[in-house]
């Protein structure tokens, strides 16, 4: 039987003193304490092992709500933007591999990470998307 997670931010955060030197800080922020383990071990269940930390952090950074959820056919997953007091919002489709999985969150972190940057100036695959999606794949590789 399916079981719905979500995974909601619950660390404080502080800065890397050079962080304001990097266009892509993400791997320069430092947790007052590591991301919560059980959040960690959920993730793994879905993505490959060594990215669920990663992709942990960055809930936690883009103080965002994430949702893994069951199985729409229509889409892989959704990102939607803050709105009427709720904050940013992703859902990836349980039922993925390990890969199209972490393929889909990235995809939708670009969206947010997107909006933070342009809100609705950007187009939603538009080059600063693109971009953006490029960044966030690198430390995959």
């Amino acid at each position: 039987m399916f079981n719905q997670y979500n995974i909601i931010q619950q660390q404080k955060i502080k800065f890397h003193p050079s962080f304001l030197s990097f266009t892509f800080p993400y791997q320069n922020v430092i947790f007052e304490s590591e991301v919560k383990l059980d959040k960690v071990k959920v993730l793994e269940k879905y993505l490959p092992p060594d990215a669920a930390p990663l992709i942990g952090r960055w809930i936690d950074y883009f103080k965002c709500e994430f949702k893994i959820s069951r199985n729409r056919g229509s889409k892989f997953g959704d990102y939607r933007a803050p709105h009427l007091g709720k904050g940013h919002r992703i859902s990836v489709n349980y039922d993925l591999n390990p890969y199209a999985f972490l393929v889909t969150t990235v995809h939708e972190f670009a969206h947010l990470h997107t909006w933070n940057e342009h809100k609705q100036k950007a187009k939603p695959h538009g080059t600063e998307w693109k971009n953006n999606f490029k960044k966030m794949m690198q430390p995959f590789f």
